[in-house]
C-alpha cells in the first residue's frame, strides 16, 4: 500500500495552514491520484509526497528493525 499526500515543503518555515492538505492511499505502483494533482501548484509551498507502507509484522525492539523502519518513508519532492 502506498500513500500519496500534498505536504508543506519548507521545514525551516512554520506552516501557516494545514501541514497536509490532502492524502490518499493507493495500491502499489498506482500513479498520483487526481485528488492530489488537482490541488498541486508547481513552485508552490506544498510538495507531492509518497509514503511506502508495509504490512509486515516486525520485532520493534531490535535495533536494525528500528533503523529500517526509519528509512521506509520516502518524501518525493521535498
Amino acid at each position: 500500500m502506498w500513500r500519496y499526500s500534498l505536504r508543506w515543503s519548507y521545514p525551516h518555515i512554520p506552516c501557516t495552514g494545514e501541514p497536509v492538505l490532502v492524502s490518499e492511499d493507493v495500491c502499489e505502483g498506482a500513479p498520483v491520484p487526481y485528488s492530489i494533482l488537482s490541488r498541486f501548484i508547481a513552485g508552490g509551498d506544498y510538495a507531492v509526497c509518497l509514503d511506502f507502507w508495509q504490512n509486515v509484522r516486525l520485532n520493534a525492539g531490535h535495533r536494525s528493525v528500528r533503523r529500517r523502519r526509519a528509512c521506509e518513508t520516502c518524501d518525493v519532492g521535498s
